[in-house]
């Protein structure tokens, strides 16, 4: 998956549709997100990135990047 933004601070929403759980990591911004439950409908979670610098931030769900859940924002 890929994901263009800007620079600066971005909100990103995860809301949970499945029975397991799931959340983002950026490491290269050394963040991880909290995680929606696995609880299908039950859980959103709203965090803040912000990208000081055009570039590519690859991210990966924690639970799941061997599963091929990964992809990368390209800030501009």
């Amino acid at each position: 998956m890929v994901i263009h933004v800007h620079t600066g601070t971005v909100r990103v929403t995860l809301k949970d549709s499945g029975a397991y759980p799931h959340d983002v990591v950026i490491p290269s911004l050394h963040l991880r997100s909290p995680s929606v439950t696995g609880d299908p409908g039950g859980t959103v979670v709203r965090f803040r990135v912000t990208f000081a610098r055009p570039g590519r931030y690859a991210f990966h769900c924690s639970y799941h990047a061997s599963a091929g859940m990964t992809g990368v924002f390209v800030v501009s």
